[in-house]
């Protein structure tokens, strides 16, 4: 994987309909978090971690089963680009498990679980290219014995299959887990990212002050 290509421009604003927010969740106006609102759609899209953003592109460019661990501090944007690469891979967000898209919350982290989650990586989704995408949050508060299976079948991932694990410590982790894993860091120095929240945070003030014109879709009103 080519790890330095040229620098990328600066990311558009997250293109997520501002009626709705991901996976299919209904929102109304001034209602509904506008983390979810702006949630970015594309890998693109994701402001203040280029370094994640070039490798995940060149993974979507040549796709393989594999399992990805994203690490990094709260709201560096692991959850959001796990599901920037659901959508690149061409999985159905809207349709949640029926399109491809599994999210997985670290309580629910048991064995039988685990189990679980396997079988329905064998099933092929009703909507989408077929791709499917695990997203495994708070992977390091998973229990024991769940990770023992864990590292008996991540050995034998199913076709068309990519598995992400989120974790804030990944030094809680077994060193046998890491190893199974592709290791993707998230950006979290305060004065690094300075500058990208600053440009997000304008351009999301902007959107939610103003209406589009008449003609324009809301990209094209902010960028005015």
């Amino acid at each position: 994987m080519n790890l330095t290509p040229p620098p990328l421009p600066e990311p558009p604003l997250g293109p997520v309909e501002p009626e709705r927010a991901v996976l299919g969740k209904p929102l109304t106006d001034g209602a509904g978090l506008l983390i979810e609102k702006y949630r970015p759609a594309r890998l693109a899209h994701l402001f203040g971690q280029p370094q994640v953003v070039r490798q995940l592109q060149g993974f979507v460019s040549a796709p393989y089963p594999v399992a990805f661990l994203f690490s990094g501090e709260t709201g560096t944007g692991k959850t959001s680009a796990a599901l920037a690469l659901a959508a690149e891979l061409g999985c159905d967000l809207d349709q949640r498990e029926f399109g491809g898209v599994h999210v997985i919350a670290s309580g629910e982290q048991s064995a039988d679980a685990v189990r679980e989650c396997f079988q329905r990586m064998c099933l092929q989704p009703a909507f989408g290219s077929g791709w499917k995408v695990f997203i495994v949050n708070e992977a390091e508060r998973m229990h024991v014995q769940a990770e023992t299976i864990w590292l008996d079948r991540l050995e034998n991932i199913p076709r068309h299959t990519v598995i992400v694990f989120t974790t804030n410590h990944p030094q809680k982790m077994s060193q046998r887990f890491l190893d199974r894993c592709l290791r993707l860091a998230f950006e979290s120095d305060a004065r690094r990212l300075h500058e990208s929240v600053r440009v997000l945070l304008t351009r999301i003030w902007r959107a939610e002050s103003r209406k589009p014109a008449e003609g324009k879709t809301i990209e094209q009103t902010i960028a005015a």
